[in-house]
């Protein structure tokens, strides 16, 4: 038994969801009395009857409202005291039917249904609630004891015994649900402790495996370029290489705004890619039009590849097109720079790359098709 959840909302955790399942068990056991409760086969020595049948009729609708709450997933809220006090209202006028001595008899039906009525009302507060109704229940039975049989020893003793299995039970129940809440608990931290655990595994992976691509991006293009600058086997009067360090910087630029947080991963990695030029003070025109989803960082570095070629040897203006429409998302960059011998086009994880020079001029338009 714990206090009121603030927000009502379906099960999600596993302790949510076992508290959620011994509702269901208290609020049936209730269910369950009251259809098997003793009261028809002792209806002939109620007076008046109706008194009864108001009673039952009373716990009956406050368990019903207990299966809607149940059902919807929500607690009592504002209509706990009212539901409290409609149950012992029906004690008491089950009590007032009952004949001379008839108190914690078979008779007296309501003596053991109000303690488990009043459970699927009190369920998720405090124990020491439950157990306060519980004693003013206990106390309403003491007294229709001493009014209807004067305070006899022998009945005294006797109600005392009974509620030993109409209260105690109840009370055994919820004493079992708060210490079972209380393990659900428990294994609800353990829960989240192994999901915090497995997600920063997956995301340590994941950095591991950036770090790898990295290194292998460094390996494969600036080391070796550097390594022959070292020896002298590049000079860097040559042209050529002068355009190679070119695209390795925007290589390594690229692979710094990777790593950083952005709203539009691809047109930060652009803007990068752009501003590498800019540097060389090229004059670079950048149009952006459509919306489109994040690509992976596969289709990413296919898609700027074409890009850092052109701005990286643009010899004075550069022309960038980043248009997301009709489902396709196109890179296109066009200047004048380095000229590739012939045109082509090639396809690489799903990303159709056109590449044409002409004279001074190279163009290269990369299209990716949304998912």
């Amino acid at each position: 038994m714990t206090p009121d959840p603030a927000p009502a909302r379906p099960p999600s955790s596993p302790a949510d969801r076992y508290r959620y399942g011994l509702r269901i068990g208290v609020t049936t056991v209730a269910g369950t009395l009251l259809l098997t409760m003793s009261m028809l086969r002792n209806v002939r020595s109620y007076h008046p009857v109706w008194s009864q049948a108001v009673a039952w009729a009373v716990l009956a609708g406050v368990v019903l409202i207990g299966v809607a709450q149940v059902a919807r997933h929500r607690p009592w809220g504002r209509s706990r005291p009212v539901a409290i006090g409609a149950v012992l209202t029906a004690s008491g006028l089950s009590m007032a039917g009952l004949p001379a001595g008839a108190a914690t008899t078979a008779a007296d039906w309501s003596t053991g249904v109000v303690g488990w009525v009043g459970l699927v009302v009190l369920f998720d507060r405090p124990l020491a609630v439950f157990v306060g109704f519980l004693c003013v229940h206990e106390a309403m039975v003491l007294v229709d004891v001493l009014v209807t049989r004067s305070g006899e020893v022998d009945t005294l003793l006797n109600a005392l015994s009974g509620a030993i299995g109409t209260l105690g039970y109840p009370l055994a129940g919820a004493i079992a649900a708060t210490a079972l809440a209380g393990a659900a608990r428990t294994v609800e931290r353990s829960w989240r402790e192994s999901e915090l655990l497995r997600t920063r595994e997956v995301i340590a992976a994941r950095l591991h495996s950036g770090r790898r691509h990295r290194f292998a991006t460094l390996d494969q293009g600036v080391l070796p370029l550097l390594r022959a600058l070292r020896d002298g086997t590049a000079e860097p009067t040559d042209a050529q290489v002068r355009r190679a360090c070119s695209i390795e910087a925007a290589r390594l630029r690229r692979l710094f705004a990777e790593s950083e947080d952005a709203d539009n991963p691809l047109l930060h990695i652009v803007r990068h890619c752009v501003d590498v030029a800019e540097r060389r003070h090229v004059v670079v025109e950048l149009q952006v039009s459509g919306q489109w989803p994040d690509p992976p960082d596969e289709v990413r570095r296919v898609l700027t590849d074409g890009l850092l070629i052109v701005v990286s040897t643009a010899v004075s203006w550069a022309r960038v097109t980043l248009v997301g429409a009709t489902g396709q998302l196109t890179l296109g960059a066009v200047g004048d720079g380095v000229e590739i011998p012939a045109a082509e086009s090639t396809v690489t994880k799903d990303v159709v790359v056109d590449t044409i020079s002409e004279g001074r001029l190279t163009w290269v338009q990369a299209r990716w098709t949304m998912p």
